[in-house]
């Protein structure tokens, strides 16, 4: 399930929120969530590539009818499903892990005065392994022959595998090619001082000098050390990053004005559909609950807004960011002819997701349903509802209304907004 992959995520988070408000580190909290961290990362790494490459999947991931296949099993001729999202979220696991081992290694050095404590440098230098082949293997075609990356549209893509070794696009615009942005960190000198495996430019450079330039060198290029002076970890390069970002940043794709779209609203009108073995499967835009039974129905990936994925890619562009610096210019949106750099564009995503819960003089905020309750208030401030999702046109509350655990999220970027983030 999705939720595991993020626990490494959430772990750091936990522990940086708390020592920014306290201004004491729980080193006692990282180092019993890494024994729990470490214990899946065994699993999926055992259990979840099925390749000889390092791929990797895990059925619907928590996106659910996001395909218009079920992702979880095997078509009728054998035929898998390769994702484009599976071994992102590893990779995210891995590195969210990775900045917790190094932050243990770095109290064992600078304050317990031991560098071999344990989750020290063995381990820095397994995850930094572990996160170079999950790169690779998302964007060398080296091993597999064929990539999920599309170099003409410029995405990721799902892909159909077949049992003769052949494969083909499954040419949706969905957040299963947007998730690979999300697996990205970035490490200070002072860290590389800590342990010299995060130096991946002498990595490559020492792979280089043995086997020549190929393509999973070509691959890796982008990690390392950029003009601010942190050192880039990602699953994308900003070449694609500008790439996938045409796409992301389109109104009529992805970028609605209250956030990113599940899936691009170009198969509204252009349905996606194709025939394995005499049956058709089909996919197209749903704004808000989904019209098909897949999942029982309640299934509801293609069109709404999901605020835990928005709250995700926001923190991945303030990464790149922070590590590209205010140069690396996008197009914001695509077609408006205005270039922005990352971190004003997250911001103004933030802003998106905010507009959900504010109201004007002439009409309510755009989460409140037509006829609803709180519709037929005279007075709505300060009432609000957490959707599950939100529409992916009018930005009308959809699903459960109670989803504290997720939607909730939107108090973290009011809080950013007001200059009281704490991170």
């Amino acid at each position: 399930m999705l939720i595991h992959r993020l626990r490494s995520w959430a772990t750091w988070r936990i522990f940086t929120i708390d020592r920014n408000h306290t201004g004491i580190p729980d080193y006692r909290f990282l180092e019993e969530s890494i024994k729990t961290l470490l214990l899946e990362y065994g699993w999926w790494s055992n259990r979840n590539a099925r390749t000889d490459s390092d791929l990797f999947d895990g059925g619907f991931l928590g996106l659910d009818n996001i395909s218009p296949f079920d992702r979880r099993y095997p078509l009728s001729d054998g035929s898998r499903i390769e994702q484009a999202d599976g071994t992102a979220w590893m990779g995210l696991l891995t590195i969210y892990m990775l900045k917790i081992v190094v932050a243990l290694k770095q109290r064992a050095i600078n304050v317990l005065h031991n560098s071999s404590a344990e989750y020290s440098g063995e381990m820095v230098q397994r995850l930094v392994i572990s996160f170079m082949h999950s790169v690779s293997s998302l964007n060398s075609k080296e091993e597999r022959g064929y990539l999920n990356w599309d170099c003409q549209d410029g995405f990721y893509y799902d892909l159909l595998r077949r049992p003769d070794g052949t494969a083909e696009y499954i040419r949706v615009r969905s957040l299963t090619g947007i998730i690979p942005l999300l697996a990205v960190q970035s490490f200070s000198s002072s860290d590389l001082e800590v342990d010299k495996n995060l130096n991946m430019d002498n990595a490559i450079l020492s792979y280089v000098q043995v086997h020549g330039i190929d393509d999973y060198s070509l691959s890796l290029a982008h990690l390392g050390c950029y003009s601010t002076g942190r050192y880039l970890f990602a699953m994308v390069s900003p070449y694609r990053l500008r790439r996938v970002c045409r796409w992301l940043f389109d109104e009529s794709e992805f970028l609605s004005d209250y956030g990113i779209r599940s899936l691009s609203k170009f198969h509204e009108s252009n349905p996606f559909s194709m025939t394995v073995s005499g049956i058709t499967a089909s996919l197209q835009y749903s704004p808000a609950d989904s019209p098909v039974a897949m999942f029982g129905g309640n299934s509801n990936w293609r069109g709404p807004v999901w605020m835990p994925i928005n709250y995700l890619l926001i923190e991945a562009l303030r990464e790149y960011h922070r590590v590209l610096g205010d140069d690396f210019l996008i197009e914001y949106p695509t077609f408006s002819g205005c270039n922005l750099h990352l971190g004003h564009i997250a911001n103004d995503l933030e802003a998106r997701l905010i507009s959900l819960f504010q109201s004007d003089e002439d009409k309510k905020a755009p989460f409140i349903k037509p006829n609803s309750y709180l519709d037929n208030l005279t007075n709505t401030e300060n009432l609000y509802n957490f959707h599950e999702y939100f529409n992916g046109d009018d930005g009308t509350g959809v699903g459960a209304s109670h989803q504290t655990g997720w939607t909730a999220m939107v108090r973290r970027m009011l809080l950013h907004r007001w200059g009281f983030s704490g991170d």
